[in-house]
This record gives structure tokens, C-alpha cells and sequence, in this order.
């Protein structure tokens, strides 16, 4: 596929991408902190919520790419 329609959807899968790599990003320093409490016997309530939070993020930022990815190539066997 080529013209617009093609080069909407290739920004949208690039936006998407970048989402999902940002939450994960965020994901990995979440899990660093709660980690780095768990390790320093610190309490870890917050950095558990935001661990908690940013998987949520990351999941929902990579169903969206996923879903992005199948709209745009779709199963011919399908």
C-alpha cells in the first residue's frame, strides 16, 4: 500500500512504537527501584504501585502497537 492512507498508518505504527518503547523504559526503572528497595531492606509500597502502574502502561502501549501491526498486515489466511 502506498499514498497517504499508507503513510498515516506507518506514523501510527512509529508513534506506537515509541510508546511502547517508552513504557517499557519506564517499566525497567520502575522495577529497578521496587528492586533496589527490596535488596536495601527499604519499604517498598510505592515503588510496588508504580511497578503496578507502569506494567499496566507497557501492556496497554503494546496492545495498542499490536494492534496497529495486524491492521495493518493481515493474516491472508484469516
Amino acid at each position: 500500500m502506498t499514498g497517504p492512507i499508507a503513510s498515516a498508518q506507518g506514523d501510527a505504527q512509529s508513534q506506537a512504537f515509541e510508546k511502547t518503547a517508552n513504557a517499557l523504559a519506564r517499566l525497567s526503572a520502575a522495577y529497578a527501584t521496587w528492586h533496589a528497595c527490596v535488596i536495601n531492606d527499604q519499604p517498598v509500597e510505592d515503588a510496588a504501585d508504580e511497578l503496578g502502574e507502569a506494567q499496566w502502561v507497557y501492556y496497554l502501549a503494546y496492545t495498542d502497537e499490536m494492534n496497529l501491526h495486524a491492521a495493518a498486515h493481515p493474516d491472508p489466511d484469516a
